[in-house]
């Protein structure tokens, strides 16, 4: 039985700050006649009321109430949809604010707010008027698609008040209002933000694939940090549900930080929403500045060898030394193998035991998964503890062996995820032929002694590896000379008796000045604590051997090695 509230009365307060209230019961079936203010189920027909208060009001699912009110300039309106427990707490009834000069409709540029502030009693919406002028705004009271019911009662209270933000005008980075029309945001620092009750910032950033997004907002000394949201499309975002959001900062202190990473394959625009805390001494607005931020996450950086994390994407592992490896623990490295009959093949792995453990198999794919379980079919198994693991096979049969090692990385338990572990291997016993390191280019000019000088590297080239060595061979005896590197490879240009083949800027390493041995051979380490440029992690960095030549008749010229280009890894 629906229970009839008092048909509507409007009260006049006598104070400058007037209330006018909406409250509710919610009935399965409504079965009652329309309330005084029908008819107004739509925005062009919406009633026009003054602030106060008004109970007994009637709103169905699919039959909306809509009420215009002026606002004065420079003041805040609350507006309180109340209905009682257990049908409060904003789960029934929703709110939204147009601007009827613009339109009626559900469009972007007329939404002034909507309900995202539920109360103990109902659905709280308020919003500012700070156009310079007083504002005739559409007010719609609509049952919500979640709701229990079909039909509520309900009370409406508006109150007013003066806007303790009028003063500022909006930041530079407004109007930011909306889902629906975030404002585009870079990487940078931006000072002199504000943020208002149910006026948020929204922005749109886009994040790289494997990149990590870092925000930093700091609020106005003495308030409760505002809060600090990432959605990953508009719907989520309108439906503000915090256990929707992608990422959220998590805490109320002044200093708010916020991170995510992109694990996905792809670009992703996501929306960063910035909201003031409802908390502390700041009754509508509060100043902001934010720093964001975006990086390339280490452990989504690809290490030397990947892309190796499915058995079908395995690399080949010839014998020989790897460092920079990376190895998480949704992203195992599988590597192939070739053991000739009677050879024994053994790969040693070495890392930081402290951080995480890193358990390595060897299994024939032909007969046995591909796979790492410890308690199933395997060749050979590494699984200890501690900073070092050592797998061993010998193939006793007639035939080569292709086998696959599988290594994968474990958490310690009770000590936090470091997300990724790098670690060095070392192979011996496989008959894969080897594979160049880094990209030759450039034809070496023979040197007075008639040999052309070629460059290579002695490993991958790891960011820092203090045995990382650039070895030259085909030299002059005694010869003098140094590496130049460059990030571009070039045509080629003759530059004494020799080619030149890389483009400016150039950087000599002149502190490796190094004479070639008897046999003409030379092995240069780089001095990475006095490199001439910043070698990030993941660049591509070319390199000569720039050395003194003669020509007929003795007179001094130079020369250069052949060009080696190599990726820098961590």
């Amino acid at each position: 039985m629906l229970v009839r509230l008092p048909a509507p009365v409007l009260l006049i307060a006598a104070s400058s700050v007037l209330s006018f209230a909406l409250t509710a019961t919610a009935q399965g079936q409504c079965g009652v006649t329309d309330d005084a203010l029908e008819p107004n189920d739509s925005c062009g027909a919406r009633a026009s009321i003054g602030l106060g208060f008004l109970p007994g009001l009637v709103v169905e699912e699919g039959d909306p109430d809509w009420y215009e009110i002026v606002v004065p300039d420079g003041e805040r309106i609350s507006i309180e949809a109340i209905y009682p427990p257990p049908f409060g707490f904003g789960t029934a009834i929703a709110l939204e604010v147009r601007d009827p000069s613009i339109s009626c409709d559900f469009v972007a540029a007329a939404q002034l707010a909507e309900q995202r502030t539920p109360t103990p009693t109902g659905t709280q919406l308020e919003w500012s008027n700070l156009t310079g002028a007083p504002k005739a705004i559409a007010v719609g009271v609509v049952v919500r698609d979640d709701a229990d019911e079909d039909c509520y009662e309900y009370d409406l209270r508006l109150t007013t008040a003066v806007d303790a933000c009028a003063p500022f005008a909006d930041d530079v980075l407004e109007p930011n209002d909306r889902c629906f029309s975030p404002r585009a945001l870079s990487p940078g620092f931006y000072g002199g933000l504000q943020v208002a009750l149910e006026d948020p910032d929204l922005y749109a950033v886009d994040v790289p694939a494997g990149a990590r997004l870092l925000v930093d907002v700091l609020s106005s000394p003495g308030f409760s940090g505002n809060a600090v949201f990432l959605w990953d499309d508009v719907a989520t975002c309108v439906g503000y549900v915090a256990a929707n959001a992608i990422a959220n900062s998590g805490d109320t202190g002044a200093s708010q930080t916020l991170a995510w990473l992109n694990d996905s394959a792809l670009e992703r625009t996501v929306l960063l929403e910035v909201r003031h805390p409802r908390f502390g001494p700041a009754p509508f607005c509060t100043d902001y500045s934010m720093l964001v931020r975006l990086g390339a996450d280490v452990c989504y950086l690809e290490d030397p060898l990947d892309d190796n994390d499915t058995c079908d994407t395995r690399k080949p592992l010839s014998d020989g030394r790897y460092p920079g490896l990376r190895v998480r623990a949704d992203d195992p490295d599988f590597y192939e193998v070739r053991i000739p009959p009677g050879r024994t093949f053994t790969a040693s792995l070495t890392f930081d035991g402290a951080l995480a453990d890193i358990n390595a198999t060897l299994v024939d794919p032909a007969t046995q998964p591909c796979e790492f379980d410890p308690f199933g079919s395997y060749l050979a198994l590494a699984f200890g503890l501690g900073d070092r693991e050592t797998i061993q096979y010998t193939n006793t049969g007639a035939t080569e062996l292709t086998a696959t090692l599988l290594v994968v990385m474990s958490p310690l338990l009770g000590q936090p995820d470091p997300r990724c572990m790098t670690y060095r291997m070392a192979v011996q016993g496989s008959s894969v032929p080897e594979t160049p390191i880094g990209r030759a280019f450039c034809d070496p000019t023979p040197n007075a002694g008639g040999t052309p000088s070629f460059l290579d590297v002695d490993r991958i080239p790891v960011l820092g590896d203090p045995d990382l060595r650039l070895e030259v061979t085909g030299l002059e005896p005694g010869a003098f000379g140094y590496l130049v590197m460059s990030p571009f490879v070039g045509a080629g240009q003759v530059v004494g008796a020799g080619n030149l083949c890389m483009d400016a800027p150039y950087y000599r390493l002149a502190s490796s000045i190094v004479a070639a041995d008897p046999s003409g051979q030379v092995s240069v380490g780089l001095p990475w604590g006095s490199m001439p440029v910043l070698v990030a992690p993941g660049s591509t960095w070319a390199f000569q051997h720039w050395h003194r030549d003669r020509i007929a008749g003795g007179a001094s010229t130079t020369n250069f090695s052949s060009g080696l280009e190599v990726v820098f890894q961590l």
